[in-house]
């Protein structure tokens, strides 16, 4: 049987260049040795499934009675996406609102939808190492 099945990761850290103006370079999470200059939050979307898939949002879900909305949309530059299997879509958004949500305690979890309206989420594990990961570093300022 074809499956459809996206695995979601999430982490807040900031990019590392190789060199200057490269444009090339790698994501580290931030920790007690490592606090970015600017903070950000990369989402990873990889198709695990047997079939081809459109990613077309990134969004997330409010604690209930936390806040007045209930969920919100990330802006992503490379979304809608068709993936085909095994392939992975990442967003990297310097989002200081959700970072300072997520270390408030007030996000409920991520996720990744298609288009035809399903959606899967951050792993408990993967969203507790999210959190974790949000509160080592310095209070951030809403914008």
């Amino acid at each position: 049987m074809d499956t459809v099945i996206l695995d979601v990761q999430a982490s807040v850290g900031g990019e590392i260049h190789y060199a200057a103006g490269s444009g090339k370079g790698f994501f580290r999470d931030a920790d007690i040795s490592y606090i970015p200059p600017k903070p950000r939050v990369a989402i990873s979307v990889t198709n695990v499934g047997r079939r081809a898939i459109v990613v077309s949002k990134i969004y997330g879900k409010y604690k209930m009675g936390e806040i007045g909305r209930t969920m919100f949309v990330f802006n992503s530059r490379y979304l809608p996406k068709a993936l085909q299997p095994y392939e992975t879509v990442m967003e990297v958004m310097d989002d200081n609102n959700f970072i300072r949500d997520l270390q408030d305690d007030l996000v409920e979890n991520l996720y990744a939808q298609d288009t035809k309206g399903y959606s899967w989420r951050l792993s408990k594990a993967a969203f507790e190492r999210l959190k974790k990961t949000a509160k080592v570093l310095p209070e951030i300022k809403r914008v």
